[in-house]
């Protein structure tokens, strides 16, 4: 089992900032930091989550760090299925399943132009996550839904250096659409803070038209 210092200092490298760096924004010495991930200081829980909190260490992995400092872990975690997360559990239930028909070729897929660079899109934002906070289901999300393909190639022309926007063909014509990705702010529930919602806009006046009529 690895030390509280150890499990920071993974993330401290994780994260590509030095102890001088965390030191700086967590308004503590560099000296410090270092005792701590060496375990010559043992750091209070309060040290512990200001650490975390500049490492943008998520809640799940938070009360791991305060376990491993011989603390109780701070943050609970609801099921979906409690009755106080009912509304968030629809939400997540059919954004997922709007995922994989969106994703795939043989659903919604089959309108998306550019799909081979929609794809691309999102095989590049997971694979950044897993490598900043691995997670065995959404590694296995990625491996069902966004496994390069040869088809997959992304085109050659790029619509906009602003943002790639999903372009349907429906009934002959193309419109755009452009994402946002809603969180929820400052959670204290782990499974609030696992969550992420993307939705789609139109991107241009003719598909905002085409979508308000």
């Amino acid at each position: 089992m690895h030390t509280v210092g150890e499990i920071l200092r993974q993330w401290r490298q994780r994260r590509g900032l030095s102890q001088l760096d965390l030191a700086i924004a967590a308004d503590v010495s560099a000296r410090h930091v270092s005792l701590v991930e060496t375990g010559k200081s043992k750091p209070s829980p309060d040290m512990i989550l200001r650490l975390a909190d500049q490492l943008h260490v998520p809640l799940r992995e938070r009360n791991r760090l305060l376990l491993a400092g011989g603390f109780a872990p701070r943050y609970a975690e609801r099921s979906l299925d409690h009755n106080a997360l009912s509304a968030v559990h629809d939400a997540v239930r059919r954004v997922l399943r709007a995922v994989r028909l969106g994703l795939d070729p043989r659903g919604f897929g089959r309108l998306v132009v550019n799909l081979a660079d929609v794809r691309a899109v999102f095989r590049s934002r997971i694979s950044r996550q897993l490598a900043t906070a691995p997670d065995p289901e959404l590694t296995a999300l990625y491996e069902e839904l966004l496994a390069p393909e040869p088809e997959d190639t992304p085109g050659q022309r790029i619509e906009t250096d602003v943002v790639i926007p999903m372009i349907l063909r429906v009934g002959g014509r193309e419109l755009r659409l452009f994402s946002t990705i809603t969180t929820f702010g400052t959670p204290m529930d782990i499974t609030i803070d696992e969550i992420a919602i993307e939705s789609y806009y139109p991107a241009d006046a003719e598909s905002a038209a085409y979508f308000t009529t």
